[in-house]
C-alpha cells in the first residue's frame, strides 16, 4: 500500500525488496527483482542496488547473474572489502572454491577490520578438508582487543569447526563461553531460541537424549508463545533420532514452510506414504532453494538442512533425488563427513558397495579424533563393518 501511495518512495521500495525476499519462492524474488529495478530507474547512480540483485540472484540460483551484478559493484567501488566478500559466497554457493578463496584474500587486503574476511577463509579451509590451517586461522583471531561479539564470531566459527569433526564436547564447552559472552550484548529471548537451543542438539549429538530433552524443557520454559514454537524445531530433532513418533507428531512445528514440510514428509514416511512424502519433500526443496538459508553456504552448520533433505529421499526410496542433493551440497563443502556417510547409503542403496566403501573411510578420516560416542560416527563404523 505505501509503494501505491507513493510509488517513487525508495524506503519502500527497499521494505517491499526485503519483505519479498524473505517470502521466498518465484513469485516473491520475481517481485522484489521489480522493486529493485524500480530503484535503479529513479536512481540510476545507486550502485548499492547491484549488491541487493546479486544476493537476489543468488538465493534463485542463479549464480552468474550474481556474479555479474557484483562485478558491476566493484567497478565503481573496486576497494569494497564487503562485495568482494559477497563475491565470494557466490563463488563457493557454485563450487567454484579456487575463486571463491581469491575474492577472500582480496577481502582481507582491502578490510579495515579483516576479521569476518580470515573467518571466511577458515571456514572455507573446512570445507575442503583443511581442518589444521581452518584452525590456525581461527586461534589467530583471538586476540585480547576483541569485543565480547568479535570474539562470539570467532568463538561460533570454532564451534561449527568442532561439530563437523564430531568433537561435540569440545563444541558443548565453546557454546557455555558463547552463552556467558552473550549476555552482555544478546537479549535474553534471543540468547535462547539461537544460543543456548543448541545445547540440547548437541547432546543428542552424543546419544544423551535424556540430558538433551531436559535441556530443551529448561529452555522452553523461559520462552512464552510464540517464541517457545522455536524450540519445536529442536524436540524433533531429538525425537526424530530416538525414533519417539508420538512425541515427534505432538512437537509439530508452526512456524518456516520448508521445515513444517520436512517434518510433514517425516510424518507421512512412518505412516507408510512415500509418494506423500514425496510430495512434501519436493515442497521443501523448492521452498529452500529460494530461501535466504541460499545466502548462508559459507556457514558450516547450515549444510545439515540439505543432508536432512536428501535423508527423507532416501527413506522414500527417491534414491537418485537424495544422490543429486547431496553431490550438489559436496561440491560446496568437499570434505563434510555427515553428507558422506548419507551418499554412502545411497550409494549402498543403489547397489554400490565399493563407492560407498570409499565414502565411509573418507568419512572416518574426517572424524578420526571425534568423540567416541559421537552417533555419525558409530553408524559409519557400523556400515563399513558390515560392507567387509
Amino acid at each position: 500500500m505505501w509503494a501505491q501511495v507513493q510509488p517513487n518512495s525508495t524506503q519502500a521500495l527497499e521494505q517491499q525488496a526485503r519483505l519479498a525476499r524473505v517470502q521466498g519462492g518465484e513469485a516473491g524474488l520475481d517481485k522484489a527483482a521489480a522493486a529493485y529495478d524500480r530503484l535503479l530507474e529513479l536512481d540510476p547512480l545507486a550502485v548499492g542496488v547491484y549488491r541487493q540483485k546479486a544476493e537476489l540472484e543468488q538465493q534463485r540460483g542463479n549464480y552468474e547473474g550474481a556474479a555479474n551484478y557484483l562485478r558491476l559493484y566493484l567497478e565503481e567501488r573496486p576497494t569494497s572489502a564487503a562485495a568482494h566478500r559477497q563475491l565470494a559466497a557466490v563463488y563457493q554457493a557454485a563450487g567454484e572454491l579456487d575463486k571463491a578463496e581469491a575474492a577472500l584474500e582480496d577481502a582481507v587486503i582491502l578490510a579495515d577490520d579483516p576479521l569476518e574476511s580470515e573467518l571466511g577463509l577458515a571456514r572455507l579451509d573446512a570445507a575442503q578438508g583443511e581442518y589444521t590451517e581452518a584452525r590456525r586461522r581461527l586461534a589467530a583471531q583471538l586476540t585480547d582487543d576483541l569485543t565480547p561479539e568479535r570474539r562470539v564470531d570467532v568463538l561460533s566459527a570454532q564451534l561449527e569447526m568442532a561439530v563437523i569433526l564430531g568433537q561435540i564436547r569440545q563444541a558443548l564447552e565453546l557454546n557455555e563461553e558463547i552463552i556467558e559472552l552473550s549476555k552482555s550484548f544478546v537479549p535474553p529471548i534471543s540468547r535462547l531460541v539461537s544460543i543456548e537451543s543448541r545445547t540440547p542438539t548437541l547432546l543428542a549429538l552424543l546419544g544423551r537424549y535424556d540430558e538433551a530433552i531436559a535441556r530443551a524443557d529448561e529452555i522452553t520454559r523461559q520462552l512464552q508463545p510464540p517464541f517457545s514454537s522455536f524450540m519445536n524445531f529442536t524436540y524433533t530433532e531429538i525425537y526424530a533420532e530416538t525414533g519417539d513418533r508420538d512425541a515427534f507428531r505432538e512437537q509439530y512445528p508452526d512456524l518456516f514452510g520448508g521445515f513444517i514440510a520436512m517434518e510433514t514428509a517425516q510424518i507421512a514416511l512412518w505412516d507408510g506414504e512415500p509418494d506423500a512424502a514425496i510430495r512434501e519433500i519436493e515442497r521443501a526443496r523448492d521452498i529452500l532453494d529460494t530461501s535466504m538459508l541460499k545466502l548462508l553456504g559459507g556457514n558450516l552448520s547450515t549444510s545439515s538442512v540439505y543432508v536432512t533433505l536428501a535423508e527423507l529421499y532416501l527413506q522414500a526410496g527417491a534414491v537418485e533425488e537424495a544422490r543429486e542433493v547431496l553431490e550438489n551440497l559436496l561440491k560446496i563443502f568437499p570434505s563434510y563427513g555427515l553428507a558422506k556417510l548419507t551418499l554412502a547409503r545411497v550409494e549402498m542403496a543403489r547397489g554400490n558397495p565399493e563407492a560407498a566403501r570409499q565414502l565411509l573411510t573418507a568419512a572416518l578420516a574426517t572424524w578420526s579424533a571425534a568423540d567416541a560416542g559421537y552417533i555419525h560416527r558409530q553408524e559409519a563404523e557400523t556400515l563399513l563393518m558390515g560392507l567387509k
